[in-house]
């Protein structure tokens, strides 16, 4: 179970999660990447909650489209309109490559966008 929802200094509660597959080598990178985004991004306050997907079922439930996903409040920072639920690893487009971790300014700017 995980903790409730901490608010933030405008008053409005928000959740981070990061959704990952076991072994996934871009876990801990994105947990580091999304503490320090949120910090910059005045929510530094908040724990990064990491769930493990473990199948099929549990990736559909979650709405999870790979390893590493990003989340506040139960949505997916990069969601993809239609993709499918994987349990798999996720790349991100970072300029001209792909990447299993998307820039920083590009989760930041996700960040932003969905706190409105």
């Amino acid at each position: 179970m995980s903790a409730p929802p901490l608010p933030t200094p405008t008053g409005r509660d928000v959740q981070a999660e990061l959704l990952v597959v076991a072994d996934c080598p871009n876990a801990a990178p994105a947990a580091e990447l999304f503490a320090d985004v949120l910090a910059h991004e005045g929510l530094g306050h908040l724990d990064v909650r990491v769930e493990v997907v473990g199948d099929q079922e549990r990736a559909e439930a979650r709405g999870f489209l790979g390893s590493p996903s990003f989340l506040i409040d139960d949505v997916d920072l990069f969601a993809v309109p239609g993709a499918p639920a994987a349990v798999a690893c996720r790349v991100y487009r970072t300029g001209a490559r792909l990447s299993g971790l998307p820039d920083r300014a590009a989760l930041a700017a996700a960040v932003r966008a969905r706190r409105g």
